[in-house]
């Protein structure tokens, strides 16, 4: 993208973000500019989400609620950073994995094994067990009124994961991620970046791409590894 066409997208944001309301057709033309340009952001489909949901509106108007402008400025600052620092094409391209982590979550936590892929590295075991907030709204057969699900754990335990990552190993710039999971919803969301069922995941899927970007490394590859066979993460989790 042309450091100008940054510029121009960086300025129709800042704009947006003064209003209220925009109409659907402003609106479809900034999410058109931010589709052509999240090819060359790696992650950056992950901040989609709200403006997918935003853009099923059925009426000619688009809210701009706090959390929606929220995440176009951190558009703005993808696009401005893009227009001033090209992206390397090392982290547009997919490659075997210099890291590789298997992780899985459950009603009580969520735990992970992180392993050297191409690169060596020390083994890695970490255990995180949800705060009693979040347990209380797990949907389960006896709290059918939850607003957590499953699958938004087992996406938290990927970027979970991720954040492990970066605390044990100083330097992804360029660097190929392999995250396994034994969650079908979570891998697709994370493999697809963004996610049109639930809005917590959004929320994930955003925090995930904005780290990414931060660490300068390559786009993150989920697998899907069956529930049997992800015996190392099931045992920290």
């Amino acid at each position: 993208l042309l450091p100008e066409k940054c510029t121009i997208i960086a300025k129709l944001i800042k704009k947006l973000c003064k209003q209220q309301h925009c109409s659907l057709l402003k609106f479809q033309e900034l999410a058109g500019k931010l589709q052509h340009a999240s090819f060359g952001i790696p992650g950056g489909k992950g901040l989609f989400s709200p403006i997918h949901r935003a853009l099923r509106t059925k009426t000619q108007s688009v809210t701009l609620t706090p959390y929606l402008k929220a995440t176009l400025k951190d558009w703005r600052t993808l696009v401005q950073h893009m227009g001033t620092n090209p992206t390397p094409v090392q982290v547009l391209v997919s490659n075997y994995p210099n890291y590789i982590q298997y992780t899985d979550a459950c009603a009580l936590g969520a735990g992970g094994v992180i392993t050297p892929g191409l690169d060596p590295m020390q083994y890695w075991v970490w255990q995180y067990e949800w705060p009693d907030d979040i347990k209380k709204e797990l949907v389960t057969s006896t709290n059918r009124t939850g607003k957590i699900t499953i699958n938004d754990l087992e996406l938290a335990g990927i970027v979970i994961g991720w954040l492990v990552l970066e605390y044990v190993c100083d330097d992804l710039v360029f660097k190929h991620i392999g995250m396994f999971c034994d969650n079908t919803s979570a891998v697709a969301w994370a493999y697809k970046y963004t996610t049109s069922k639930s809005i917590i995941a959004g929320r994930l899927l955003r925090l995930l791409a904005i780290r990414q970007r931060t660490r300068q490394a390559s786009s993150l590859l989920p697998l899907h590894i069956a529930g049997e066979d992800n015996e190392m993460a099931d045992i920290p989790s």
